[in-house]
């Protein structure tokens, strides 16, 4: 999806939940990828697009919730 497009993987994850509403925080420390992520504008998923990525079947996190004073990860409790 994010090759057709012409964006990143993180570009397109960061518009999703941009789409549905969400604040999205993304973390780098790479002066590149931190660029990339401002590159939002003059683009949009398309309903299909947004259909693909609600219905992943498998779903992770990339680092754990322990360090953080609320729980945020969604589906740690399902």
């Amino acid at each position: 999806m994010a090759e057709k497009k012409g964006k990143t993987p993180q570009q397109v994850l960061l518009m999703w939940g941009l789409q549905k509403g969400w604040s999205v925080i993304p973390k780098s420390v790479n002066p590149g990828r931190v660029e990339k992520n401002f590159e939002l504008d003059g683009w949009e998923l398309d309903s299909e697009e947004m259909h693909q990525l609600d219905n992943l079947k498998d779903r992770f996190k990339v680092c754990g919730d322990g360090w953080l004073p609320a729980k945020v990860f969604f589906g740690d409790d399902e």
